[in-house]
């Protein structure tokens, strides 16, 4: 999942020249680097994402996987993978949001804070 920095509508605001993404994405690849992409979606949060913590999550079943944002469902991507899999939680500034240049924010302005991560099998 991904948050948009945007800075102007539908991927964020502007406030004061900064920054502030209300939209995130789940994107589902399958395989490799030039693997399939099997389902993705925008999801307007509606809410400035960079003003608190809110809750990501992912239900990772045999034949299908759902996410939540803040508790409420916003993708069902019904896909089969059997590969171990890792979470991976960085910032990458760039991709939708364009190449980084001169009015990329840098350091603080730049960053994310992760309060928790929780991850569990299912019996």
């Amino acid at each position: 999942m991904e948050a948009y920095a945007g800075g102007a509508a539908p991927w964020g605001v502007n406030k004061n020249g900064v920054a502030h993404p209300t939209a995130y994405a789940p994107t589902v690849w399958k395989g490799d680097r030039e693997g399939q992409l099997v389902g993705t979606r925008q999801y307007d949060a509606g809410v400035d994402l960079s003003e608190g913590f809110h809750k990501y999550a992912v239900k990772w079943e045999p034949n299908k996987q759902t996410y939540y944002f803040d508790g409420k469902e916003v993708l069902v991507v019904n896909v089969s993978m059997g590969d171990p899999m890792y979470l991976m939680l960085d910032l990458w500034y760039g991709s939708a949001s364009g190449t980084p240049d001169d009015s990329t924010p840098q350091g603080k302005q730049n960053s994310f804070e992760v309060n928790y991560v929780r991850a569990w099998k299912f019996k």
